[in-house]
């Protein structure tokens, strides 16, 4: 009789993990993964920490000096163009600081304070020997050929005092100023400071023998070079002269004479052209006077003149006095006639004064025209003689510019030579020390607390590394969702490891008589001594799925496992137990015909089954054990030779005859089937399976085995309706499977009214 069950409920897709491969980052996983390896990673913390402690009790404290050095901003520059602008000394040149420090920590300063403060006797820097670590630096950087190159002849004790002293020197910029920090380490404070300022001085030092070798070879350079400028200044101005000479050209005040004279020419030239002007203008005023009378003289010249002065001054006296007797004695009067005469004399006398006046003027203008043109004249012909000597006078330019060059240049490296002179011999330099180093009074190393932590932290690096290798190195089935994701198929449940020891002995042998089977062990029948415990209700949960995906009807349900020992045999005998207690007639056959280990539990004294079923000499009625509480029936398998070929007794014609007997007898048969990665039979058989049962112990069953085993069998992989994971310590699962594994801890059961397991 089958169970009603709600196919709709049952049919609905499973819910599954994320991938965990993916890119997502499973925080609850990592947390459950460091809870899981905590003893190792505890365990690596601690050591880390031991040897740590042990470094600080055992090290050689060391102790660092600094001093402080401005660096010089400006670039020694010999040779400036004039019209270069100074460099600002506020602005910061990070290529020259940087070339600096370089500097400070350059093997030259390093030879100069080793040499000064005779380091190549100092046990700290040269030990008592090359020392096995130091000889195996050299090998490798000598084998990648980083190996330094030395002067010849180096000692084995310069070497290795350079070595040391490169190793404990760290020289750094101060932000982005100027001064740079120099910092030594060594095992006595005196004497880090010591050679902190040694550095410092040396470096001082350097950059004056620098400064003065490099003022004196640009002062030698600059002798030569004033001594060629010179000379060629020299041959300039020679060939200026030659030039002069082979060409006729004189000099006037700086200018060429014929360039001169034409200057001077042009000039009078302008002069008289001015006087012809005046003079015309003048004759112009004389003509237009004598032309309308004397009534318009205003021309300066007339009134300047002494003859026409005196003979105006009289017309306007008898003007005056003629109207004056006109209107006393009458205009036709004697005396007024008279002054009337007498004014048309003067009148006639300046009219003969000014036209005398303009042949004066008229003669000047003649004079001055003829000047005119006698200075154009000259002006021209000067032209047409000078016109020759153009192109002598343009060559003359160039090669006065060049002289002109020359002496600019030579007054320049003069200058530049006089400012090289006086700078080499010139104590003073810009980098000075800001800062001396002072012995420390605390070591700078071994630090308690970096130590500490940095052991702490390099331990947790380490055991973490450590936790994540050894489960990446663990290749077994642990979780559901692993295995779900490895098979492709549906976690069923999961199955406790069985506690024996609180379970009651099994209740006897059984009626061998009346065929009556009971399990000579606690595991075949758990269901039945502890239907209240997770196994049961898990097994209950397996059952559930195969009604709701298998057949209408019988099922033939084949239980399998990958290896031998997973527990597929009491997964099935109880299984079939449980199916039975709800009333179905239940078959249930021992089909591992290799270890028949089913029937040595249930039926270990019967004299046949399922061979003699096969070969038609009995029926499954004959051969089939009853159980006497429920309505199952086991039929054993019994074998007195190894049979080599049970694949091919297994998948059989008879054998499937024999299930289509069973299918209309019972309401679900269950074979326990021998395991799939040694055995073929499972693969042979499939095809008479209607679903499969895959049992996997968990923490034992290899990911690999597993599913080359499922992927193998072809016919296999689509009948299997999910995995059960068999023999599960929870104490443990519960931190491989994050918060959901606490629900499978005894007490979660025990609360709900489930009754021990």
């Amino acid at each position: 009789m089958h169970n009603i069950v709600d196919r709709s409920i049952l049919n609905r897709p499973v819910e599954t993990r994320p991938d965990e491969s993916g890119v997502e980052f499973d925080l609850s996983g990592l947390v459950q993964l460091l809870l899981r390896q905590k003893w190792l990673i505890g365990m690596v913390i601690a050591a880390s920490l031991a040897l740590g402690v042990a470094y600080l009790l055992f090290a050689t404290p060391k102790y660092t000096a600094e001093a402080s050095v401005i660096l010089d901003s400006r670039r020694v520059q010999v040779v400036q163009p004039t019209n270069e602008m100074p460099q600002s000394e506020g602005l910061v040149d990070a290529g020259l600081v940087e070339s600096q420090v370089e500097t400070i920590r350059s093997e030259r300063i390093a030879r100069a304070v080793v040499e000064q403060l005779k380091l190549t006797e100092d046990e700290e820097f040269i030990g008592s020997g090359p020392g096995l670590w130091r000889q195996i630096k050299n090998g490798v950087k000598s084998l990648l050929g980083l190996m330094e190159p030395h002067e010849p002849g180096d000692s084995p004790e310069l070497l290795a005092a350079l070595d040391t002293f490169d190793t404990n020197l760290k020289v750094r910029r101060v932000g982005v100023s100027f001064v740079a920090s120099i910092a030594f380490t060594s095992e006595s404070a005196r004497k880090s400071a010591q050679i902190a300022n040694a550095i410092a001085n040396a470096y001082i030092d350097d950059k004056l023998t620098f400064r003065a070798d490099t003022m004196r070879k640009a002062s030698s350079w600059l002798e030569d070079r004033i001594r060629e400028l010179r000379a060629q200044s020299t041959a300039a101005d020679r060939a200026v002269e030659a030039f002069k000479t082979e060409n006729n050209i004189v000099d006037a005040g700086g200018k060429v004479l014929a360039d001169q004279q034409i200057a001077d020419l042009s000039a009078q030239l302008a002069i008289a052209k001015s006087d012809a002007a005046a003079a015309r203008a003048k004759v112009d005023r004389i003509d237009e006077l004598n032309k309308n009378g004397m009534q318009e003289a205003a021309l300066p010249e007339v009134l300047r003149n002494d003859v026409i002065t005196k003979l105006q001054q009289q017309y306007d006296d008898d003007v005056r006095r003629e109207a004056e007797w006109s209107s006393r004695y009458g205009a036709n009067h004697q005396a007024a006639v008279a002054l009337r005469n007498e004014m048309a004399q003067l009148k006639k006398a300046m009219q003969d004064e000014l036209r005398r006046i303009g042949q004066v003027y008229r003669s000047e203008w003649e004079i001055a025209r003829g000047r005119e043109e006698a200075l154009r004249g000259q002006l021209d012909k000067m032209y047409q003689d000078a016109a020759g000597s153009r192109q002598a006078q343009i060559k003359l330019r160039e090669l006065e510019a060049s002289s002109a060059t020359y002496r600019s240049l030579l007054d320049v490296y003069m200058q530049r030579y006089v400012g090289a002179v006086q700078q080499q011999s010139s104590p003073i330099t810009e980098a000075r020390v800001i800062s001396e180093a002072l012995p420390p009074r605390d070591k700078s190393w071994p630090k308690t607390t970096i130590v500490l932590l940095g052991a702490m932290f390099g331990g947790a690096f380490l055991g973490m590394a450590a936790a994540f290798a050894r489960e990446k190195l663990d290749t077994v089935v642990r979780t559901s969702a692993q295995a779900e994701k490895l098979l492709g198929v549906e976690c069923l449940g999961i199955l406790p490891a069985l506690d024996l020891a609180s379970l009651p002995a099994p209740h006897g042998g059984g009626d061998d008589a009346n065929r009556l089977f009971a399990a000579a062990d606690q595991t075949s029948g758990y269901v039945l001594t502890a239907p209240f415990s997770q196994f049961t209700e898990t097994l209950r949960s397996v059952k559930i799925s195969m009604a709701s995906k298998g057949p209408d009807g019988c099922q033939v349900v084949g239980v399998i496992s990958a290896l031998p020992g997973e527990g597929k045999t009491t997964v099935a005998a109880n299984l079939a137990l449980l199916i039975a207690q709800t009333g179905s007639r239940v078959l249930l056959i021992d089909a591992d015909l290799r270890t028949t280990s089913l029937t040595e539990r249930l039926t270990p004294n019967a004299q046949g089954g399922l061979l003699e079923v096969l070969t038609r000499r009995a029926s499954i009625g004959e051969v089939a054990w009853r159980d006497a509480t429920t309505t199952l029936s086991f039929l054993p398998a019994v074998s007195r030779t190894s049979i080599a070929h049970t694949n091919e007794v297994i998948s059989s014609v008879p054998m499937a005859e024999m299930l289509r007997q069973a299918r209309r007898d019972f309401d679900y048969v269950i074979l326990d089937l021998p395991p799939l990665a040694p055995i073929v039979d499972v693969r042979a058989a499939a095809r008479l399976i209607d679903e499969f049962v895959l049992v996997v112990e968990w923490a034992k069953t290899p990911e690999g085995v597993l599913s080359r085993a499922v992927s193998r069998a072809e016919m296999v992989h689509p009948k299997i309706v999910g995995f059960v994971l068999n023999k599960v310590d929870f104490s443990t699962y519960r931190t491989l499977e994050g918060a959901g594994g606490l629900y499978y801890q005894t007490r979660k059961w025990e609360r709900y009214g489930y009754g021990p397991t």
